[in-house]
Formats: structure tokens, sequence, C-alpha cells
């Protein structure tokens, strides 16, 4: 796997030509500097899932260069004290929703947002029919999870972390492996959270697939596979659409399986350390991190790309798109190819100096 990401700078006052003609007419991005969609918000400048639960393990300078805003989605799923949270005991619960305060912690230092996973607070991580665990509202009763939400909320407030946060209720609830009961029981049981959380804490952003006549502040969504980001947003608006429910922030909050993780693709930064890919040699608390390409593209997006987007159009057929900028009299680009075989991009101008023609060339994979 090639660790290469590719940045094109140019200038406005610039006119790049392209050198070769075997271009795909599908493969070519659009970027219109005539139309402006407002300052840069580095929306994906962030990291999935947990943080070191050591404050003081990865130095500032690597939140601050990428310009950090997106925290953790997480609920301590990995971490244990022998069983699985709430379902199993109290003791496992505390484990897990330490290592949720020590994240919020961290992320906060850098006025980040942290979202976090109350399914994975109660045990259902993919491995709650490991322990025969209960589901929320099993058999019609509704204590357990009313006093799991109870301490939640006590949680929060006693370590001071409600600034900042938004809770996701629960993870992936139409699929058998987080949810394997009834549809209805968990209507009645976002129902139940829903309720509980806006009235004790009606300040803080709940997320999810929401039911039951309630509107989530954020729609949470996936984009795993094959699908295009185009794609799954026009498939995400079809249900809101459908019922006239108000066009909320969307959280992508998984992304980027194996497959995808390269630079080019840049779905989520990474560090590496020493030895990282060596389990004799690797150790998870060495402080010598070192940025591997993924990071490099994210440092780019978080503190390189300044200024006010322009707009872009994806390719024809979907594998090439680009994220591009103006600040003073320099356009700044970053595209991903989605693993796509071509070159880096030659760029061209049509007829008027404000639009850029990016074109990938068949050669190899970057």
């Amino acid at each position: 796997m090639m660790l290469r990401a590719v940045i094109c700078l140019v200038t406005t006052a610039t006119v790049l030509t392209l050198t070769r003609r075997d271009v795909n007419p599908d493969a070519i991005s659009v970027v219109n500097l005539a139309v402006d969609r407002g300052e840069s918000q580095h929306g994906a400048s962030g990291v999935l899932y947990s943080l070191p639960l050591d404050q003081n393990q990865i130095p500032d300078k690597w939140f601050i260069d990428m310009d950090y805003g997106y925290s953790p989605r997480g609920g301590g799923s990995s971490l244990t004290a022998g069983g699985h949270a709430w379902i199993t005991s109290f003791n496992d619960y505390k484990v897990r929703m330490n290592g949720v305060i020590f994240n919020y912690r961290i992320v906060r230092k850098y006025n980040s947002t942290c979202t976090t996973m109350m399914s994975d607070l109660w045990g259902a991580d993919g491995g709650q029919r490991e322990t025969n665990g209960p589901s929320p509202g099993d058999g019609g009763d509704w204590t357990q999870w009313d006093q799991f939400l109870a301490q939640v909320v006590k949680d929060l407030r006693q370590n001071d972390a409600l600034e900042g946060m938004s809770l996701d209720i629960w993870n992936e609830p139409n699929g058998e492996v987080y949810w394997d009961r009834p549809q209805a029981q968990y209507h009645e049981a976002w129902a139940h959270a829903y309720v509980y959380l806006r009235k004790e804490l009606p300040n803080t952003k709940l997320g999810g697939p929401a039911v039951n006549g309630t509107i989530p502040d954020e729609w949470e969504w996936h984009v795993l596979g094959t699908p295009d980001f185009e794609t799954s947003r026009n498939f995400l608006w079809e249900p809101p659409d459908k019922y006239n429910l108000p066009h909320k922030p969307i959280n992508i909050n998984e992304y980027a399986p194996d497959s995808e993780q390269t630079p080019v693709f840049s779905a989520c930064g990474h560090l590496t350390k020493p030895g990282g890919g060596e389990p004799n040699v690797y150790n998870p608390k060495n402080q010598d991190y070192r940025a591997t390409g993924q990071y490099l593209v994210y440092k780019y997006y978080g503190t390189g790309v300044q200024g006010h987007r322009v707009e872009t159009l994806l390719s024809a057929n979907k594998d090439f798109d680009v994220y591009a900028t103006v600040e003073g009299n320099h356009l700044k680009m970053l595209y991903g190819s989605r693993c796509q075989t071509g070159s880096p991009p030659s760029v061209s101008t049509t007829s008027t100096s404000s639009v850029y023609h990016l074109l990938a060339i068949p050669r190899s994979k970057f």
C-alpha cells in the first residue's frame, strides 16, 4: 500500500494546462471560484473512537497541527473490568464511564466536541449476546434502563462533562449485532431515553436514528462500503423530506473500513509510533509519535486549507472529489480518489479563469 497523498497548490493568476490527453471524461472534478461556499469549518478534523486515557500521552502539537475539533465517538467499548459495562456490573460501567470522562477532558483542551455512545456504556458493543445480558425493556420492565439513564446523567454532571457533549443513544439499532430485540422495543427505549435526557439535560445534543415523534439535534449516519458521499447524502435526506422533518446537522461517525485506510482516501487521521506494526516492539504508552501519510493529509486539511470554500463538483464516476478554498490570491485544493488508479491530477482552466478542471490520468494506484 502506497502511503502518499497529493496536495495541489496554485495561484489564481496561474493557468496550468494539461500535458496529456488520455483522460477519462468521467474522472474530471470541477472547482468553480465564482461560487463562495462560506468559511471553511474543518468539520472532518477529528478522530473516531477513543483516545488514550493518559491526558498527556499525545503531545499537544499533534492535536493543534490538525486543528482538532471532532471528538472520539466512544463509550469505552474496549475497556472492561472483566465484563461488559452496566449489564454485568456497576464496576464495569464505571470503568467505561471513566474512559468517557478522560477522553472528554482531552478534547475539551482544544475546544472540541465529544460524543458518547450510551449503548457502549450499557454494554451493547457487539458482544452483548456473549454475556446473555438484558436489553432495555425486556419483559416490559424499564426499571434498569431508567436507572441507567439516571446514572449517566449523574456522572456527567458530577464530572462537569456537559459543555460540548453529545449523546448517541444507541448504535445501529436496525442491526442484530447491536440490537437483537424487536424494533418496537427499541422505539420504546429511544422514547424513554429521549424524553428523560431532554428534560434533565436540555442543552446537551442528542443524536441518533429518531422515532416516536422525536427529533434529534443531529442525524447519525454511517458511510461504510462502496456508496459515495453524494449518494449517501441524498439517500439520508429521503426520509426527513418524506415526513417533513428538518435538515439537522449530519454526524458521520463511522467510515473508512480497512480497505480505505490510505492517505488518498483520508477518511480517518492516524498517528504512528516506532514499532507500531510489530507486536514485540510496540509500546502503547510511547510518546515518540511520528506522522503517517494519513496524518499529514489531516494536518494540511486542518491548518493548511484556510480561507473560504469554493464550489466543487464530484466527478461523473464519483471516484474523484476535491476540497478547495481561497485565501487571498491563493487557491488550495485537497483531493481524494477513493483508491482508484490514476496519476496526481493535472489542472487546467476553461475559457474563464475562474473555473479549474482537475483531471485524473490513468497510470498507477495512488
